[in-house]
């Protein structure tokens, strides 16, 4: 007889146990406030999480490789035209990389003082040129000077150099005409040099 009373101990227990389990792990009654329903506006809101699409995507890159520095921007801060948005700060040079560099500076230097002087040549060929344009401009025969054309087609003489560059260019036949007159004049002036 004591064996079935065992049983029946036993099965209490377990089912005193397993009811204290459950009772555990009930959840916790929610407390709430209660009050009496009224008419009234009633707001709709939707709370829920997203995606957004970018439109235009910018790529920021530097030119060196290097460290950056804090970023005072955030996401969605507007950035005006020219601001900065980030500093790098660019990693020393080996003793290799800074020798390239100052060769580097150095053949530049050399490049501007070469373009320099080039200027100055053209300066001096430009003076030298116009020098003598004047030498020679004065020594010039009147019909040699002939650049200008009246409104009726006659030729008439121009005065200076400036009134021979405002008038209107002579026409093809004219310039055909005046060349053969030219070519004339210069073998007459050689046979008199003879």
């Amino acid at each position: 007889m004591t064996t079935p009373w065992k049983r029946i101990i036993a099965m209490g227990f377990i089912l005193g146990i397993v009811g204290l389990v459950m009772l555990a792990l009930l959840p916790k009654p929610i407390s709430v406030v209660v009050t009496p329903a009224e008419w009234g506006p009633l707001q709709v809101t939707v709370d829920e999480e997203g995606e957004t699409r970018i439109r235009d995507r910018f790529t920021v890159a530097a030119p060196v490789s290097g460290r950056l520095l804090r970023i005072a921007l955030r996401d969605g801060d507007p950035v005006a035209l020219n601001q900065v948005v980030a500093e790098v700060w660019p990693l020393p040079l080996s003793a290799r990389e800074r020798e390239e560099q100052k060769a580097r500076v150095l053949a530049a230097e050399a490049l501007q003082r070469q373009a320099e002087e080039q200027v100055r040549r053209a300066q001096t060929d430009y003076e030298q040129a116009r020098r003598e344009r004047e030498r020679i401009e004065p020594d010039l025969p009147g019909e040699q000077r002939q650049c200008a054309t009246d409104k009726g087609g006659q030729r008439k003489p121009a005065s200076t150099l400036q009134e021979c560059r405002r008038s209107p260019p002579p026409k093809r036949s004219e310039q055909k005409k005046g060349r053969f007159c030219q070519r004339n004049r210069e073998e007459r002036l050689q046979q008199n040099a003879q």
